[in-house]
């Protein structure tokens, strides 16, 4: 398990990357999930599909999801989430985080 993985995205200005931490997870699909990663999955309970930023917690020192600046889990729970998918990142679709 190492998280010292980082990858370069495009941002929507063209003359800008932004450099992502690798967390040390996969989503459902076996793609790594990134800081800054969109992700989706279904909520079983509440019977709606949620979507969240994967971003660090200074406050835990670990990942988490979060949802309009609020964290909505840490990253020891959410790993638990079994369909979790990336869909995007806040750098190259932030229009996935429009309601």
């Amino acid at each position: 398990f190492s998280c010292s993985k980082l990858v370069a995205v495009n941002t929507q200005e063209k003359a800008r990357m932004a450099i992502m931490q690798f967390t040390g997870l996969k989503d459902k699909n076996g793609k790594e999930v990134y800081e800054g990663d969109i992700v989706s999955y279904y909520q079983p309970f509440a019977k709606r599909t949620d979507t969240h930023i994967v971003k660090w917690d200074d406050r835990w020192a670990c990942f988490g999801l979060f949802e309009n600046g609020n964290e909505w889990c840490k990253e020891n729970d959410w790993m638990k989430i079994k369909d979790i998918e990336v869909i995007g990142n806040i750098y190259e679709n932030p229009e996935l985080l429009k309601p």
